[in-house]
């Protein structure tokens, strides 16, 4: 059984189609980052012009899904992103053929990385609609503008898959929340407030010039689950967590962010959480564990799987660089596909206070395009817009470490550690070049880090050389093997 999700878009692309077995599917908008170039935002927000159109498909399977895709021009050439034989893909003219035997996210990748379709496979096993009860939220078909709501304890919150909701769901000190569903929640309604006009090259300290609403946001809370939804046109963080605990969020499609800086999936001073199966395409960190103060309670018990990270600006996978806590430990990401990066893919930061241990990163696939480019940081109003790379002319970072006293995230003068991490069966393919680094502090150096069956286009590394490692100071107990 294959079956498109119902939508009441009314904007859909109308020169793509799509036929998956014999169900033609609707084609859905969204906007993404043109061009890898941010700069400090606050006071400013990115121009229409430093984004693209792209578009997604959502639709369930319980068997082989034989995806027809007619696009809107002829195709020169063609990829279909995670990289994978089975996916069986082929294309003549404007015509394109493939399989997507899994659930998970995939985005086909037409003539260069600026046209991009994605698919979103869900599993026919979903959590089913609830009870109408006073403590459920029911978005049904159609559009709803909801603005900013804050959720109580016990209170859930449905979005049917015809259901576009315009707005951010927040809580405070609440428990037991539970949001899910089918449809979109759309955040592009959401601006912020410009406090002062400043122009790019004023400094980087002034990261509170203006006042913004994350599309998630939860503080304080207990138990909290997210499932099944795209979220789509971040303003900010597409869901933050300050001090929670027992956190799931698992098959949740973030597409659309290009504005300054919308982080995907941000856990502060979060213990016992859960991501898995979600796709996340992101400008700024897409997944990441930090520590913020006022709160400085443990991030522990933190495991992300399964999941597909396209970055068009930032990290993929991510601990720090605010490290507010007294330990950020026992933090693993494993199973996941790296499918896009610009800064890094495998980071971890430290300019605060806390230790940084038991932080594992496993099983990992990073596909590194010869169109990689290293992003641009603006100085200047006038500044022209990157020429776009095509023959692999930039390295791009895979595995980065660093212990720094950074100007404006840093909350003193005390640094804190990084240790005991590993890097275990990572596979890497590389058109671009790669490039990795390791940075401790002199009074805490950065000690034992292991990289155990790290491959690049299939063959093991076995020299830390050989993976352009550069150990640039304070740091020891680095193994390869």
């Amino acid at each position: 059984m294959i079956r498109a999700y119902r939508t009441c878009e009314e904007d859909l692309a109308k020169d793509i189609l799509v036929r998956i077995g014999n169900e033609e599917m609707p084609v859905l908008r969204a906007y993404v980052s043109a061009y890898p170039i941010n700069c400090r935002w606050p006071g400013r927000q990115r121009s229409v012009d430093q984004r693209d159109e792209s578009y997604f498909v959502n639709f369930e399977a319980d068997e082989d899904a034989k995806v027809y895709v007619r696009w809107k021009h002829t195709v020169k050439n063609v990829q279909l992103k995670p990289v994978s034989p089975e996916n069986e893909l082929t294309f003549a003219g404007d015509e394109i053929r493939f399989t997507l035997k899994k659930d998970g996210g995939y985005v086909l990748v037409v003539d260069g990385y600026r046209e991009t379709l994605h698919f979103f496979r869900n599993g026919t096993a979903e959590p089913s609609a609830p009870q109408p009860k006073d403590n459920v939220l029911y978005y049904g078909r159609g559009f709803h503008d909801v603005g900013i709501v804050e959720l109580k304890s016990n209170q859930t919150v449905y979005l049917e898959e015809d259901a576009v909701v315009y707005g951010c769901f927040h809580a405070k000190d609440a428990e037991n929340i539970h949001i899910y569903g089918k449809g979109i929640l759309d955040n592009s309604r959401n601006k912020e407030k410009i406090l002062r006009e400043i122009p790019v090259d004023f400094g980087d300290a002034d990261s509170l010039n203006a006042e913004r609403e994350h599309t998630m946001q939860f503080i304080g809370c207990r138990n909290v689950k997210i499932e099944g939804i795209v979220i789509r046109d971040s303003l900010v963080y597409n869901i933050g967590t300050w001090d929670c605990k027992e956190v799931t969020i698992r098959n949740v499609k973030v597409i659309g962010c290009w504005r300054y800086n919308s982080d995907g999936i941000d856990l502060h001073n979060t213990s016992h959480a859960r991501i898995s199966d979600c796709f996340l395409r992101t400008f700024d960190d897409s997944i990441c564990v930090k520590g913020h103060l006022p709160y400085g309670t443990d991030c522990e018990d933190i495991v992300v799987e399964n999941c597909t990270i396209w970055n068009d600006w930032g990290n993929a996978l991510h601990v720090g660089v605010e490290a507010c806590a007294e330990r950020m430990h026992n933090i693993i990401f494993r199973n996941c596909h790296v499918i896009r990066v610009t800064c890094s893919a495998l980071n971890i930061g430290n300019v605060d206070y806390g230790d940084m241990y038991d932080i594992v990163y496993e099983n990992i696939d990073i596909e590194l395009d010869k169109d990689c480019q290293r992003p641009i940081l603006q100085t200047e109003d006038c500044q022209p817009l990157p020429k776009l790379l095509e023959n692999g002319e930039a390295d791009v970072t895979v595995f980065a470490m660093q212990i720094i006293k950074h100007h404006e995230y840093s909350v003193g003068d005390v640094r804190g550690k990084i240790h005991d991490v590993t890097f275990r069966n990572i596979h890497i393919k590389a058109d671009a070049g790669i490039d990795s680094y390791i940075l401790g502090d002199k009074e805490n150096p950065i000690h034992d880090v292991t990289f155990e069956n790290i491959y690049i286009n299939g063959r093991k590394i076995n020299r830390l050389e050989d993976l352009r490692l550069h150990v640039l100071e304070n740091a020891h107990d680095i193994n390869i093997r």
